[in-house]
């Protein structure tokens, strides 16, 4: 029986919404879905060599222009004054707001390293586009998209 992921993710490859085969960055070699625990969804393309890319990284990019808010936040459970037992994961989730009109895109990521920010934002904020956020002190360097 597969998990309600791979089911999902069959389902977006068969209507063509997901890819079946990725090309790795790094090797340039096909790669195609399977099961990684300690990614968000469990599930990665992984290449003949190993490599490894996320799911989400190949979805269709959504572009968002003008005056961009953006702030990420942690979901999951929380521990109060170390009582009871932090059980599940956090996932971090990056969300982009267009101000002009109030669309919204909620990005899970696997970390919050500058690296995968900067691929987040430039995926969808089109060249030009104001940013407004309250961690560029963590990209350590300007946003030149």
């Amino acid at each position: 029986m597969e998990s309600s992921n791979e089911g999902i993710v069959r389902w977006l490859q068969d209507n063509g919404l997901l890819k079946c085969h990725v090309e790795c960055d790094r090797c340039h070699t096909l790669g195609k879905v399977q099961k990684r625990t300690s990614a968000i969804d469990g599930l990665v393309f992984r290449c003949t060599k190993g490599h490894e890319k996320s799911l989400r990284l190949t979805l269709p990019g959504i572009k968002f222009q003008g005056e961009i808010e953006i702030d990420e936040s942690s979901f999951g459970r929380r521990v109060k004054q170390h009582r009871g037992r932090p059980l599940g994961m956090t996932v971090w989730v990056l969300g982009l707001d267009e101000r002009a009109t109030n669309r919204l895109i909620l990005y899970p990521v696997e970390d919050r390293t500058a690296d995968t920010l900067m691929k987040v934002i430039k995926r969808h904020v089109v060249t030009g586009s104001t940013i407004y956020t309250r961690w560029l002190g963590q990209l350590q360097q300007p946003v030149a998209i």
